[in-house]
Parts: C-alpha cells; sequence; structure tokens
C-alpha cells in the first residue's frame, strides 16, 4: 500500500508525504524538476513489493517486455499534442459514427523499492486484448508505461495521466465505446471534502508521485465520468490496491446481483479505528480530541456504519450518478490490497489475469455471472475481493458488453 497527501486540485505539485510506516523511500534522491526520468540505481535485489500478502514467485525473474511499444499514429497526436492546447470542455457531438478509443496504463515504478513486476505485462496483454479480441484499432488505443524510451509524453507521470484521461473522453458522443485499464500502486488518503462514507478517497500512484502527486477518485471522476454523454460507454478495469470504489461510482452489486448497502462489517471497523482515536486522546490528555473520537463513535452507530446520514448518502449518490454506462470492474475492496505475483511463469496483477481468463473462455456473460467467475478464479490463493460499481442502477443479468 502506498501513502499520500490528499490532492482536490489539478495543478497541485508538492510532493506526498508518507503516511504509513511501512512504507520506505526509495534509496536514491528524487528526480529534480518537473520531468520525470526513470532511478539509474538497480531497483534492490531482495525487496518485493506486495499489493497483496502474497508476494511475487521466488524463481520467477523479472524481465521487461520484448515488445517494443505501439509507435504513434494520426489519431493519437491530439493525445500527443502540449496539454495546453488540449480541450478540457464537455464533448460536443457530431455526426461522425460512433468509436472505441481505449487508454492503457502500466505503473512498474522500475529502479525504485516500489517496482511492481507484473504491470508493464498486464499493460501489453491488455492491449493485445482490445485489438485481437474486441475490435480495438490500435491507432486508437493510448498506452502509458514507463519503460518507454525516447518519448516523454508516453511515461504515466500524472500529467501525461491526466491528458490521456482527457483525449480518452473528449468529443465523446453517444456510441462511443471507451476503455480504461490502469495497473498500478493504489492508496488511501484522508477524505476532505466529506463525500466517503469511509472517511478516506482512493488514489492511483503516478510514477512521478512523490514529487507531483497523486490523483485521488475525486478527480479521476471529474475527468473521466462527468463529461460522457448518455448513451456513450466506458468500462475501467483498475488494479491496484484500494481500488473499490477508484472512480466514485455510486452502485456497487454483489455477487448475488444485489445492489450494495451499508453493512454491519463497515461499522465494526469503523469503530475500531474511532476506538483506537480515543484511547490516544485519553493517553495524551487531550480532552478536544477525546469528545470529538467520541462524538464520532456515536455517530457510526446511529447510521449503521457510515460515517454520513441517509440523507447525505442519497445526496452523495446523486452527486456522482450519471446517465452514461460507466462500469469499473476493480482488483478488491476500499480497505483491501490487490496481488502483483507469477502466475505461469508470467508476473501479472490478479485482477488482470483473471478478467482476461475468464472473458477469452467465455466472452458471452452477464454482469453477475462475470464477477463470480473472475471472484472464483482468485479464491483459495488470494484474498482481495474484485468489485463492480456503475455510475446507475443496471440490471446485473444484462450481458456484459466494452
Amino acid at each position: 500500500m502506498f501513502p499520500g497527501n490528499q490532492h482536490n486540485t489539478y495543478n497541485r505539485t508538492s510532493a506526498s508525504n508518507p503516511q504509513n510506516n511501512q512504507y520506505q523511500r526509495p534509496s536514491a534522491p528524487p528526480p529534480q524538476g518537473t520531468n520525470y526520468q526513470r532511478p539509474s540505481a538497480p531497483p534492490p535485489q531482495d525487496s518485493q513489493y506486495q499489493r497483496p500478502s502474497n508476494p511475487p514467485a521466488q524463481d520467477s525473474q523479472y524481465q521487461r517486455p520484448s515488445n517494443p511499444p505501439p509507435q504513434s499514429n494520426q489519431n493519437q497526436q491530439a493525445f500527443l499534442q502540449p496539454i495546453s492546447n488540449q480541450p478540457n470542455t464537455a464533448p460536443q457531438f457530431s455526426s461522425r459514427a460512433p468509436r472505441r478509443k481505449a487508454l492503457v496504463i502500466g505503473c512498474s515504478y522500475m529502479g525504485s523499492q516500489n517496482e511492481l513486476r507484473g504491470c508493464i505485462s498486464d499493460a501489453l496483454r491488455v492491449n493485445d486484448f482490445l485489438v485481437q479480441r474486441c475490435g480495438y484499432s490500435q491507432d486508437d488505443i493510448v498506452i502509458l508505461r514507463d519503460d518507454i524510451q525516447g518519448n516523454p509524453r508516453m511515461i504515466p507521470t500524472r500529467e501525461n495521466i491526466i491528458a490521456a484521461m482527457q483525449w480518452l473522453v473528449n468529443d465523446a458522443i453517444p456510441g462511443d465505446c471507451l476503455f480504461l485499464s490502469y495497473s498500478g500502486h493504489g492508496t488511501q488518503v484522508d477524505d476532505l471534502d466529506g463525500d466517503e462514507d469511509d472517511g478516506k478517497d482512493d488514489a492511483i500512484c503516478p510514477v512521478d508521485f512523490q514529487q507531483n502527486g497523486l490523483l485521488i477518485d475525486d478527480i479521476i471522476h471529474d475527468i473521466i465520468v462527468k463529461p460522457l454523454p448518455p448513451g456513450s460507454r466506458l468500462t475501467a478495469l483498475m488494479d491496484c490496491c484500494h481500488s473499490g470504489s477508484v472512480l466514485d461510482l455510486p452502485f456497487t452489486y454483489s455477487t448475488k446481483g444485489v445492489l450494495k448497502k451499508n453493512d454491519s462489517s463497515k461499522m465494526y471497523k469503523n469503530l475500531g479505528m474511532q476506538g483506537l482515536n480515543l484511547a490516544m486522546s485519553y493517553a495524551t490528555g487531550s480532552s478536544s480530541r477525546m469528545f470529538s473520537s467520541a462524538q464520532q463513535m456515536f455517530s457510526t452507530v446511529k447510521n449503521g456504519g457510515s460515517r454520513l446520514t441517509a440523507e447525505q448518502q442519497a445526496q452523495v449518490q446523486q452527486m456522482k450518478y450519471s446517465p452514461a454506462d460507466i462500469m469499473s470492474i476493480s482488483g478488491c475492496k476500499d480497505d483491501q490490497t490487490s496481488a502483483d505475483t507469477n502466475i505461469n511463469n508470467t508476473n501479472t496483477g490478479a485482477l488482470t489475469w483473471a478478467f482476461l481468463e475468464v472473458l477469452q473462455q467465455n466472452p458471452q456473460q452477464s454482469y453477475v455471472s462475470l464477477l463470480n467467475n473472475i471472484r472464483n478464479k482468485l479464491a483459495g490463493k488470494y484474498t482481495q475481493k474484485p468489485q463492480f460499481a456503475f455510475s446507475h442502477e443496471v440490471n446485473p443479468n444484462d450481458q456484459f458488453t466494452f
């Protein structure tokens, strides 16, 4: 898990400050200036990042993929232009035919103690799957990877990820099918605007997050959810820790196809943290903090496990609702980690592997069948519970399309 500072603006560039004692900064100093540079020092030989509790296979050697990155083409030139020249407005409707576009992101954090082994492989395999099995044109796919040399715009820095997300949704019209894949680190930070049940914002970690910050769910929602018109479709595959609500979509379904409500497990989890805060306040003699912690515990019990009242939850749901058909497939719940592992001698994220395996075996599945089949692929080996979330209510027995 990665810690980091809260970011509620697009242009904040202060470095994130780790909040978790388990996190260790890379031994090499951070790059100077605003341009991300790959660390020159090799990763420590004995370091293993755990997106989950399961470490990568001991006998697997990480090798940089030999596949060359796809070459840029005319249809990608809008993304490759300077960011300041790219529009960031609501989509303009046109008479063109609907199209498919995809953004594929793989962050391996090469040369740092935070290195991941499966993310570049994930990006390459997702790209191949979209082209070979799903009818996407390579011309309409942008890939950001931190093993790409010679083109700094194709490195998954915070600035480049924002620009690429804007490219993905720009000029969307009804009938467009868009796909976003992210494989990398994820984390949680304190929610500052009060729209999260658990008091935490989920965030993804660009390769330069230590210098230029995280991308929190509020910002991701503003960039790729809000601009989409009714009748357009976006599917997001988010293979990272703490990703259950990383797009801030308001409707989540269970493996039985039932719309999820607040459950008692969240209440006990929140009570445990709040009880710890109360004890620490008592130990330090802070009466004001003790009173605040006690109030939070009372509110948690009163609201059935949520920090928000039923009225506040309804307001958030309405605020995050979108008439566009938007779906996120996330690697785990908000409070879980997602595995970076080795399966069949291939370095991969567990969610990406399961997603591709299940759809290659049976492309025609309902939403609820797909969720259950992905979870069954991971059951017994991984503790993570992939989540399906939507921008509006759906029939979980409808066929999954993207």
